[in-house]
């Protein structure tokens, strides 16, 4: 049976501005001097993508220059969203496609596996054990099965997934709940609690399976993109929706394989700094009289005094700093400026 591996590479990234722009969004930045966060999440998986497998891309048409130089087979392809329309149109596009070029039946229906494009992962091995026995669940039940990571701390942007261990094996859990983003008294009594893990936004399932689920839990979605599909709608009017949110939270044929391989979404400026940090970032820090304090500002020395938790970051036309307990707002900052005439240009 053929998998196809899709990497969902149309994230604008704003949480990460102003390294991540409009013109070279997070997906395109390196940590220090390595490679890409693409290219990592490549060669990541590279190792499964063996003669009877394919790679491909989603994301809007704008980036398709920046990703054709990594599709080099003729089995590779890129699915061309029209405009960004979130995860949930990313991927229902993705298996609309796939169902068109499979000729989905009983004896050809594939595996899809759908990848952030962004993500930083410690132990690529042990990652690609757990996404291996991801594959080999989907392939044998009417399952969609997602990776998750034991949580060590609360945190409100993560998908938090509560699993019943009374129904599962030791190493494939079903999925009892989903929650997205909960608030942070929610987030705490699920840790309390025990039994959850965090999403992390990898999804796998035969694509049969997937559709067959989206008609179930989210037949606007599913009707609106197989619509524009077929040409009888625009794109536009697809739900701007994740898939955690139109899909996940509603299904009942979730399972969870755990994946203990070091994770990190790289969600917002502080995760970043931190692993571009560990990769050997060019800029020297110094603090005196405080603590914790972040700086990217190519081969320049940042020094901090009478400060803590700061993070600095430097480009050449815009300066941001901002404190580590409101990285999350920097989204919220670029709408702002996204309204402002004068500084729209800084996007």
């Amino acid at each position: 049976m053929d998998v196809y591996f899709l990497i969902l590479a149309g994230g604008s990234g704003t949480r990460l501005w102003p390294l991540s722009r409009k013109c070279k969004p997070k997906q395109f930045l390196k940590l220090g001097s390595g490679d890409t966060l693409l290219e990592r999440t490549i060669e990541r998986i590279r190792p499964l993508l063996s003669s009877g497998n394919h790679l491909g891309f989603v994301a809007p048409s704008c980036y398709e220059s920046h990703l054709e130089s990594f599709l080099c087979r003729d089995k590779d392809f890129f699915v061309s969203e029209p405009e960004p329309r979130n995860t949930a149109g990313a991927i229902l596009l993705s298996c609309a496609q796939l169902l068109n070029r499979s000729r989905v039946n009983e004896f050809s229906d594939p595996v899809v596996v759908f990848l952030p494009s962004d993500h930083c992962v410690i132990d690529d091995v042990a990652f690609r054990k757990s996404l291996t026995k991801s594959i080999e669940v989907a392939q044998k039940q009417d399952a969609i099965v997602l990776l998750g990571v034991k949580p060590n701390e609360q945190k409100k942007t993560y998908g938090y997934v509560c699993v019943d261990y009374f129904k599962s094996s030791q190493d494939v859990l079903k999925v009892k709940k989903f929650i997205e983003k909960p608030n942070e008294t929610i987030a705490e009594n699920l840790l309390k609690m025990g039994g959850v893990y965090w999403n992390t936004g990898i999804y796998v399932g035969r694509v049969s399976t997937i559709v067959k689920t989206a008609r179930e839990k989210c037949p606007d979605v599913w009707d609106a993109v197989s619509r524009s599909f077929w040409g009888s709608a625009y794109y536009s009017d697809v739900p701007c929706v994740s898939f955690d949110y139109a899909l996940a939270e509603k299904a009942r044929n979730l399972w969870l394989i755990p994946c203990e391989c070091g994770w990190n979404d790289v969600g917002n400026l502080h995760m970043f700094l931190k692993e571009e940090k560990k990769a050997g970032g060019k800029t020297y820090t110094k603090t005196f009289y405080g603590k914790d304090n972040l700086a990217r500002a190519g081969n320049k020395k940042v020094v901090f005094c009478g400060v803590s938790d700061i993070c600095l970051i430097e480009t050449s036309d815009t300066t941001l700093v901002v404190h580590k307990d409101s990285v999350e707002s920097v989204k919220d900052l670029v709408n702002l400026l996204e309204d402002d005439v004068q500084h729209s240009r800084l996007l």
